[in-house]
């Protein structure tokens, strides 16, 4: 879509052939074209395009022309539309040699694609139709290339100036030279935050060893004391309980002759 649309309405001398309508009943009341994109006034309905509405100040949009109490925008009715739908219409670039009547509700993919658009070459910023940009800047000496080999940016006219195959080669080399030095750069730091973390694993390492071999050096002094403190009560007790199972042993035998008596006497 061309600027002419985005910013207003089209055109009355681009209607192409006559019609039983009064075009002035579908002109925008702002920039007095036909309308393009139409909305209206919710209040008095009166119809805008809608790039004519979206151009106004925020203080202007809550006004309506019409003079309502406020202007709040609606969807501009089916009638008006099926109206707008019966012209058609020259596209915007006839005077640079499209011949193309569209249908209104073509006119915008049309205009879109138009091959007569205008277009400014990106190197000469020249002004051609769109159908003769690709050749033209396939040849204009103020394009601007990229090597795809050292993406070196040159214009087409310094090619055999700034962008011989020696260069390209030498620029190759700087390139792959200052990714090396990058690389080295990167590596380095890599290397030096690894030993940074190596440093700080085997310091804790040997925090933590020397803090096991001082609670195994305490469980063995804690074991010692506790042999001290009972070893003395250790040698009686022992001794009392040895004289405890001679004498059940002893009870037992003297038990056992008396009854192995009393088996004899009663046979």
């Amino acid at each position: 879509m061309t600027d002419e649309h985005d910013e207003h309405g089209i055109e009355r001398n681009r209607i192409n052939g006559s019609y039983d309508l009064k075009l002035e009943d579908f002109a925008c009341a702002l920039c007095k074209k036909i309308l393009w994109k139409p909305v209206v006034c919710k209040n008095c309905s009166t119809p805008f395009c809608s790039a004519c509405i979206a151009d106004r100040s925020d203080e202007q949009s809550k006004q309506c022309v019409n003079g309502c109490e406020e202007f709040v925008e609606s969807k501009c009715p089916r009638f008006i539309l099926q109206q707008l739908g019966r012209l058609n219409i020259a596209c915007a670039n006839h005077q640079y040699g499209c011949t193309e009547i569209i249908a209104y509700e073509a006119l915008e993919a049309h205009e879109t694609e138009c091959g007569y658009q205008q277009q400014s070459c990106r190197g000469c910023e020249k002004v051609l139709p769109k159908k003769d940009l690709v050749d033209h800047e396939n040849k204009c000496d103020l394009f601007d290339l990229t090597c795809s080999e050292c993406n070196m940016n040159f214009k087409r006219r310094d090619t055999d100036l700034l962008h011989t195959e020696f260069k390209c080669l030498k620029e190759q080399f700087r390139q792959l030279r200052n990714q090396f030095e990058t690389n080295k750069n990167a590596t380095s730091q890599q290397i030096q935050h690894l030993s940074s973390i190596h440093q700080q694993l085997r310091e804790e390492y040997e925090a933590y060893k020397q803090l096991a071999e001082e609670q195994v050096k305490q469980i063995i002094i804690k074991n010692y004391e506790f042999q001290e403190k009972f070893e003395p009560n250790n040698k009686p007790t022992n001794e009392r309980i040895n004289q405890i199972e001679q004498s059940v042993q002893s009870c037992k035998q003297g038990s056992d002759g008396k009854i192995q008596d009393l088996i004899e006497t009663l046979e």
